[in-house]
């Protein structure tokens, strides 16, 4: 009898044992298949689609953090980083490598401390008149004659989205004027997404570039 009951608690052991290894290497496989995206993309993937969006190496991009999270329960992959005086923040996800959000915004003092970059926006001191020897030259004309016009800002925020111009719908085009600069607002919808891009009116130049998820 005593046989058999230490033989009982033995077993009992065992399987006890059993159990936390199998519940251990579970538990190890979801983080592992958390952290590389499964069955999708992993986070370099998700670097690189974030650099290639926004027009840079991974050598030009300065404090480049990419992390996954879950968002609103959908795997995804934040990417932050700074890179030619802009902050980038992408939101893209783990199972296909779709960009669900991107934003840009102009670098500010801050950012720039802590990129530890030096800011060429911080002010200098004006020169004296006996520095100032140039010559002032007249203004230009404001006229929109100097501008792009919409139908070339159109072509260049879809160019930057990377959309065609048949599977877009235009809701806003417009000539506007944001800090003292002429800049084209333009918005449209594709597919399950909305975009908005600013474009300096005279240069052609993106300034600022959005994608939202129209289920957002």
């Amino acid at each position: 009898m005593k046989r058999e009951n230490l033989l009982s608690k033995k077993a009992v052991v065992i399987a006890i044992c059993g159990a936390l290894i199998i519940g251990a290497l579970g538990l190890s496989l979801i983080q592992s298949q958390a952290a590389s995206g499964k069955n999708g993309i992993d986070s370099e993937k998700a670097t690189a689609i974030a650099l290639e969006n926004a027009g840079f190496k991974q050598e030009e991009a300065v404090n480049l953090v990419t992390k996954f999270d879950l968002e609103d329960g959908r795997k995804a992959y934040e990417v932050d980083f700074y890179a030619g005086g802009f902050e980038y923040d992408y939101l893209i996800a783990a199972s296909d490598g779709v960009i669900l959000e991107a934003k840009r915004e102009a670098m500010d003092a801050e950012d720039y401390r802590e990129a530890g970059l030096e800011n060429p926006n911080a002010k200098v001191p004006a020169k004296t008149p006996a520095q100032s020897t140039q010559t002032t030259k007249p203004a230009q004309n404001s006229g929109t004659s100097n501008y792009i016009g919409t139908d070339k800002a159109k072509s260049i925020a879809l160019q930057k989205a990377g959309v065609a111009s048949s599977d877009a719908t235009f809701t806003k085009a417009k000539l506007d004027k944001d800090d003292g600069v002429y800049v084209y607002e333009i918005e449209f919808i594709s597919g399950a997404y909305e975009y908005e891009v600013e474009i300096n009116a005279t240069s052609g130049k993106v300034l600022d570039y959005d994608i939202d998820s129209i289920d957002d």
